[in-house]
């Protein structure tokens, strides 16, 4: 029981959860599952990638239950790199999927009108003075 809460198994768990998470929100994204989703589709993102996580965190319970500590050592080493080279892919993925974004300035713009100020359509001194009137 103790060798589930030592440094490297504590370290293990946190570092297969994350590398977990981030795997399975990448592929859920690349995937398309959150196309024309409109708000939700980040929320399905992350969705999937609590799952994933939860599902890391049971695996990692069962290999730290079976292996020795260093290879658990080892193992957070290797995760680790895992996980540089897994941002790392990310990062530049985002980094040119912005720059092809970027709206084209040859593209006509829309020209809107501004809207009117709001005025009442009600005279209130010819309403009062009918009220009075009838009165």
């Amino acid at each position: 029981m103790n060798r589930y809460f030592k440094g490297s198994g504590l370290a293990f768990y946190l570092l297969v959860i994350l590398v977990t998470f981030i795997l399975g929100t990448a592929v859920t994204g690349v995937s398309g599952v959150d196309d024309n989703q409109g708000l939700a589709g980040g929320a399905i993102i992350l969705g999937y990638g609590l799952i994933t996580a939860f599902g890391g965190f049971i695996i990692a319970i069962f290999i730290v239950s079976k292996a020795s500590v260093s290879k658990l050592i080892t193992a957070n080493w290797i995760i680790l790199s895992v996980i540089a080279v897994l941002m790392t892919f990310l990062i530049l993925r985002a980094k040119f999927k912005t720059k092809e974004i970027k709206p084209d300035s040859t593209m006509p713009q829309k020209q809107t009108k501004p809207a009117s100020t709001a005025e009442p359509n009600v005279n209130f001194e010819t309403f009062f003075r009918e009220l009075i009137e009838e009165a």
